[in-house]
C-alpha cells in the first residue's frame, strides 16, 4: 500500500492525467498549429475550386437585345409568320420609315 501511495504522490497536485513533464504542452501547441493550418488549407481549396468554376468570378453585364423590334418584324415577314399588311401596321406603330 505504501508503494502505491508513493507512486500516487507524484500526481497529488495535478491528478493522474496531468503529468506535464512529458511535453504535453508542446504537443498540444503543435497540434493546434497543425489543426489551424488544416482549416486554412481546406478553406483555400474550396475558394480556389469555386473560383475555377466561375462561381466567384465577376460576370460581365448581360448584353442588351441585339435585334431591334424592326429587325424582328422583318424576320417574321420573311419567314411568313405575318402578312405584309400586319408588317405595315407594326411598322407604323414602331414609327419606322
Amino acid at each position: 500500500m505504501t508503494l502505491l501511495l508513493d507512486s500516487m504522490s507524484r500526481f497529488a497536485d495535478w491528478g493522474p492525467h496531468m503529468d506535464f513533464d512529458g511535453g504535453g504542452w508542446f504537443w498540444m501547441g503543435i497540434m493546434m498549429i497543425v489543426g489551424t493550418l488544416l482549416v486554412i488549407a481546406v478553406i483555400y481549396i474550396i475558394i480556389r475550386a469555386l473560383h475555377q468554376e466561375g462561381v466567384l468570378r465577376a460576370q460581365p453585364p448581360a448584353a442588351g437585345p441585339t435585334e431591334t423590334p424592326m429587325d424582328i418584324t422583318k424576320r417574321r415577314l420573311a419567314s411568313g409568320e405575318i402578312t405584309e399588311e400586319e408588317f405595315e401596321k407594326i411598322k407604323n406603330r414602331l414609327g419606322s420609315p
